[in-house]
């Protein structure tokens, strides 16, 4: 049972409230999704050379409609975990490093797909992504979209992050596993080069897996210091992000 799961929405925006206007949340979650909008259909185009790359354009599809979809529920629902979200983070230590680590792998993964397209190379190792496969992962995309969604709508349930409230949540996704938001994640990033219709991409997606591990393993330091009851909950909860694998 969750030890904090206050009862509807409205008594758990009591315990966590925005401290910017709607308006001004809207615009910055608009600034933030055409942002990324704008850098990975750069990627994916320019280095394709060509805008006829139709598995670059399912896949925006894929990502940043059910994107908007969740963006506008959360600032009609819950607008204070739009601006948690939003909130810069001051990384020190460790954390920093994996981070400024990551920055350089991210941009380089969203390159290769388009780079893969344009030059064949998956064509030369292996034989070329299935048609049918792309659109698979391109569902497997929408699901990761919806399981942060439901992770999301769970911390709204409980009146806020652990990481900001300091309390255990551990109903919904955080039953399952200890942090659906990383799952979803992890999901979305491995079916990208698969949606994209490129194996070399993969490979190198798969290099950003040890970030999830080592990013985790910080985290949950953290977590065990400052949630009280953490330590117990990971015991009930023995997976971080697979169920039944890790």
């Amino acid at each position: 049972m969750p030890l904090s799961s206050p009862s509807n929405d409205a008594e758990a925006a009591t315990l966590f409230l925005p401290t910017q206007s709607r308006a001004m949340l809207t615009m910055r979650l608009c600034g933030r999704i055409a942002a990324m909008l704008v850098f990975v259909a750069t990627a994916l185009f320019l280095t394709a050379g060509t805008t006829s790359y139709w598995e670059g354009w399912v896949y925006l599809a894929a990502v940043f409609v059910p994107v908007i979809i969740l963006g506008v529920v959360l600032l009609v629902r819950a607008p204070a975990i739009v601006e948690h979200r939003l909130r810069p983070r001051h990384h020190h230590g460790m954390p920093q490093l994996i981070i400024s680590w990551f920055r350089p792998l991210f941009v380089l993964a969203f390159l290769a797909p388009g780079l893969d397209y344009r030059f064949g190379w998956s064509d030369v190792e292996v034989e070329t992504v299935p048609g049918w496969l792309a659109l698979v992962a391109d569902l497997i995309v929408v699901a990761s979209v919806l399981l942060a969604g439901w992770a999301m709508r769970t911390e709204v349930q409980a009146g806020g992050p652990m990481n900001s409230r300091r309390a255990l949540i551990s109903s919904g996704p955080f039953h399952i596993v200890r942090h659906p938001l990383y799952s979803a994640s992890l999901l979305l990033w491995l079916a990208t080069p698969i949606a994209l219709g490129s194996w070399v991409g993969l490979l190198v997606f798969l290099l950003a897996t040890p970030f999830y591990v080592l990013r985790l393993r910080t985290q949950e330091d953290q977590l065990r210091r400052h949630v009280p009851g953490y330590a117990a909950y990971c015991k009930r909860t023995p997976f971080r992000i697979v169920p039944f694998v890790w």
